[in-house]
Formats: C-alpha cells, structure tokens, sequence
C-alpha cells in the first residue's frame, strides 16, 4: 500500500479524526482515524474572539453553521463552544449561541492540526 498525498479541508469535522489514507494496488482506499481524539475549547479563552447570536427560527446545526460561517461543515464548532450533546437536535427559536468570530478560525485550525 502506498500513502496517499490528500489535503484536509480544517472545517470538516471527520478531517479533525482523519490520520491519513492509504491505497492498495488494487486502487481501494483506505482512512485511518483516532476516534479517540477529542475537541475542546477552554473556557479561559478571551471572550472578545466569542460573539453570540439569537436564533431566530428552529433550525439544525448544519444550518446555523451556514448562517454564521457561509459552510454547514462548522456545526460540529458550535456544539463544542455551546456544550451541546445532540448533533440532531434543532437549536430552538430564541436560544443565544455563542459563536467564535471567523477572524479565528485559523487559530482552532491550526491547533486541531498540531494535535493530531
């Protein structure tokens, strides 16, 4: 099997797991994941890289995501700085979500990236 040269796409949640993929000599792909890696984002952070927004219609994550980031791929960011548990349950008209702002969405990245 010979590795496979991919690119990771930082926003797409399976990517944070993703070790790497390899391809046999029939062509078949492989990926390699830890699924024992877990995200977290400390609460000691600086609050001025947070702002909340209130949502105004019941929604999925996937679209929330859209909203605020232009990608349904960061849902999974939401529910890490929000605490949340369910990736299915739609998010309630009304409820204030905090949100980290796009100018730091590189830095998550990167560390994500480092950790891995």
């Amino acid at each position: 099997m010979e590795k496979l040269n991919i690119t990771h796409d930082p926003e797409r949640y399976e990517n944070i797991f993703n070790m790497y993929q390899l391809e046999n000599s029939n062509g078949d792909k492989y990926a390699f994941y830890n699924i024992l890696s877990k995200v977290s984002i400390s609460d000691n952070l600086d609050n001025n890289i947070f702002e909340y927004y209130i949502v105004d219609a019941e929604m999925p994550l996937t679209t929330l995501s859209f909203k605020l980031y232009k990608t349904q791929h960061l849902w999974w960011l939401i529910m890490v700085i929000n605490k949340l548990k369910n990736p299915v349950k739609l998010i309630k008209p009304g409820s204030v979500i905090k949100t980290m702002k796009i100018d730091y969405l590189d830095i998550v990245f990167n560390a994500i990236k480092q950790k891995i």
